[in-house]
């Protein structure tokens, strides 16, 4: 008789649980279904508790009632669980990751009197003569950390910004010198905004060549 009553009463008691852990853990509208489940629930076990102890649960009304109770909280739980879900799903397309997308092809000049012709404009010459002034400045104050004499020759590409977008080093005579002219061009840039007649500069590839006597 006690395991018939215990089996009849499990259900109200893991909704209580249920409902009283939702309760304790979720916010906002869960949380409220939660609640509302944990105390049908409990309202359940009373009324259940109530009607067996009267003998009157043969009757149509009160297993009708009781039905209806222990079903009750179910319905909540479930639909808390649903708008959980919903709004995990929501949070997860909202913050879903964006691919990445590929860099901007590089198109440079390889007509040499296109090139030829932006290299010799009047604002050209003066934003190199600029550029290669703030980058020998930017070597110049590199430590040689004792490498002797030694040179770099970077090969680089500007965007419209004149911060560096492509670089490479042509020749160097150590690695040392290939670090340090690196840093240096890293250091001097970037070298002033590209536009109107100056967008050319930017389908270049620059070239500069950093080097360095003995002084020991």
């Amino acid at each position: 008789m006690l395991g018939a009553m215990l089996r009849s009463r499990l259900p109200s008691l893991l909704a209580l649980l249920a409902g009283s852990a939702g309760a304790l853990v979720l916010d906002g509208l869960p949380r409220a279904f939660c609640a509302a489940g944990a105390a049908s629930a409990a309202f359940a076990l009373v009324w259940l508790g109530a009607t067996r102890g009267r003998g009157d649960t043969d009757r149509l009304g009160p297993r009708v009632t009781g039905v209806a109770l222990t079903s009750l909280p179910a319905i909540l739980l479930f639909g808390s669980i649903l708008i959980v879900s919903r709004s995990d799903l929501q949070r997860r397309a909202r913050f879903a990751p964006i691919a990445p997308t590929p860099p901007p092809e590089i198109h440079l000049i390889d007509d040499s009197a296109s090139a030829r012709a932006c290299l010799e404009s009047e604002p050209a010459k003066a934003y190199l003569e600029a550029l290669h002034r703030r980058l020998r400045e930017a070597w110049d104050a590199r430590p040689t950390s004792g490498e002797g004499s030694g040179s770099v020759v970077l090969g680089f590409v500007l965007d419209d910004q004149g911060g560096i977008r492509l670089v490479r080093v042509i020749d160097a005579s150590s690695d040392a010198y290939r670090e340090l002219g690196n840093a240096a061009l890293a250091d001097a840039a970037p070298f002033g905004p590209l536009s109107g007649p100056l967008v050319c500069v930017t389908r270049l590839e620059l070239r500069a060549t950093l080097d360095r006597n003995d002084t020991r």
